[in-house]
């Protein structure tokens, strides 16, 4: 596991300790999932992540898992996400993102240790949901500009999507074999012959929480929709 700060893993010992009690004998597992579970944790910052996997999502475990959901949000704790076999089986062919990030990102704290790691994934509807999310972004992308207030308020939109933007390319590189590499942006870059040389530096300012100079930002936005057209290309190519 990623060694977290005391400060993060005393949140998550309780969290987890909650959950296992709210959930008696329905619970499978409880793992720890996404950034904060990567070498792209940072202490502090990355969201503590948790999915609870139990034997049926039934609403006696949802009503007994509501107040430790509450007691989370105070905690500045995302709401942890609540899933059963069945959901995961069902759901490889429409969320195939997400369910990747699960499977690829995750480590146990409680329950069955191989649980999340038999999650499968539909590759035909991954290579789908990839270009539709890239695609998605480029709307967004376009609305942002069209709708922010001041040229800060795009900026913050601007870092805001880098996150969405290296989910994606997640998928695409498992779309290529290509494993979980870090930095993500080059092994993209590598592996579908691209040249992203703006989101690498959007990646490296969102991860360093620095600012882009405001001066600079009407260049960088659209050399970053030409990059995020270059992508939805290479998937549609897939």
């Amino acid at each position: 596991m990623i060694e977290l700060s005391a400060r993060d893993r005393a949140k998550v010992d309780d969290a987890v300790a909650r959950i296992v009690e709210a959930s008696g004998s329905g619970l499978i597992a409880v793992a720890l999932y996404g950034e904060a579970a990567s070498p792209e944790y940072h202490a502090g910052r990355s969201p503590l992540s948790l999915v609870a996997l139990v034997k049926e999502v039934k609403p006696a475990i949802l009503s007994a898992l509501r107040p430790v959901a509450t007691r989370f949000r105070r905690r500045r704790i995302p709401t942890p996400l609540i899933v059963d076999p069945d959901y995961l089986d069902r759901a490889r062919d429409v969320f195939p993102l997400e369910l990747l990030e699960i499977r690829e990102r995750h480590c146990i704290l409680a329950g069955d240790s191989e649980a999340l790691a038999r999650i499968e994934v539909d590759i035909v509807s991954l290579r789908r949901e990839v270009e539709a999310e890239i695609r998605g972004k480029l709307l967004h992308l376009w609305e942002d500009y069209l709708t922010a207030r001041s040229r800060r308020r795009l900026r913050t939109d601007i870092l805001d999507s880098v996150p969405y933007f290296t989910h994606i390319l997640r998928g695409m590189l498992h779309l290529r074999s290509a494993g979980a590499a870090i930095p993500i942006v080059p092994a993209v870059e590598r592996e579908y012959g691209l040249v992203l040389p703006v989101l690498v530096r959007l990646e490296e300012v969102h991860r360093e929480r620095r600012r882009i100079p405001l001066r600079e930002l009407d260049t960088l936005f659209a050399a970053y929709l030409d990059e995020a057209r270059a992508l939805a290309r290479a998937a549609d190519r897939l």
